[in-house]
């Protein structure tokens, strides 16, 4: 089964919820009211966690345990793809998005 997870940053409360949020990224669209993320620093600690990863343009493929998994981000959020993935590798995503304490959401 595909795998996917989304990280954003929006205020406390806010009023659309994480299904609809996702479904405007998966559409390409901004969000009005969600927080900037640091994506410079969100993929530096990526990078830490998986050494072995290569960069592309607009996006960072990672060599993770079962198959790569694709990166891609804009301001507001970072998308993580992959055909499967170890429950090891996920925690290393997931927790890089508690250091930035973003919200995380796996479409269904």
């Amino acid at each position: 089964m595909p795998y996917q997870l989304f990280q954003w940053k929006s205020p406390i409360p806010f009023p659309k919820q994480p299904p609809a949020i996702a479904q405007e990224f998966i559409w390409g669209e901004e969000v009005e009211g969600l927080i900037d993320l640091p994506i410079k620093e969100m993929l530096d600690a990526l990078k830490v966690e998986f050494p072995k990863h290569h960069e592309l343009p607009g996006s960072l493929m990672i060599d993770a345990e079962l198959a790569s998994i694709e990166v891609t981000w804009s301001w507001q959020y970072l998308r993580y793809q992959a055909s499967s993935i170890s429950p090891a590798d996920e925690q290393k995503l997931r927790s890089v998005g508690d250091k930035f304490e973003c919200t995380q959401f796996e479409p269904k």
